[in-house]
């Protein structure tokens, strides 16, 4: 049986970002990547980022996609019910922190379904969707 870490990073905005990871294989999923990026990509430092993936669009949750995928690698995903809000929110986070608009235009490189599995280590990851 696989054992997994889940560290907790506090971040911007009290938002909560969560690295689980595969102790055996060091590969990971960060769970909602909020801003600053750059804690995230700290606090997974040895490990092999597999998956960027957010919960739902809220800015909180997206803000810090294109950063982390720029600095650690991994693919970005959402739930596909949230996919264009997964752009639309993390535009209006950085116009909010006076960022540049357009540097969080990328699209969510997969759109998730409920019942669907990401494979990573020695575990799968399954999107339960959300109401």
């Amino acid at each position: 049986m696989a054992k997994l870490s889940i560290v907790k990073v506090k971040l911007d905005r009290e938002v909560n970002c969560y690295v689980v990871s595969d102790a055996r294989s060091k590969e990971a999923v960060v769970i909602d990547p909020g801003m600053p990026a750059e804690k995230i990509a700290e606090q997974a430092s040895g490990l092999t980022i597999k998956y960027i993936l957010a919960t739902h669009g809220h800015p909180g949750h997206v803000g810090g996609k294109d950063d982390l995928k720029s600095i650690a690698g991994g693919e970005t995903g959402i739930h596909s019910a949230d996919a264009k809000q997964f752009l639309r929110s993390a535009d209006r986070y950085l116009i909010d922190r006076d960022e540049p608009r357009a540097r969080m235009g990328s699209k969510p490189d997969l759109r998730r379904r409920a019942g669907e599995s990401l494979g990573g280590g020695d575990q799968a990851h399954q999107d339960l969707g959300h109401p």
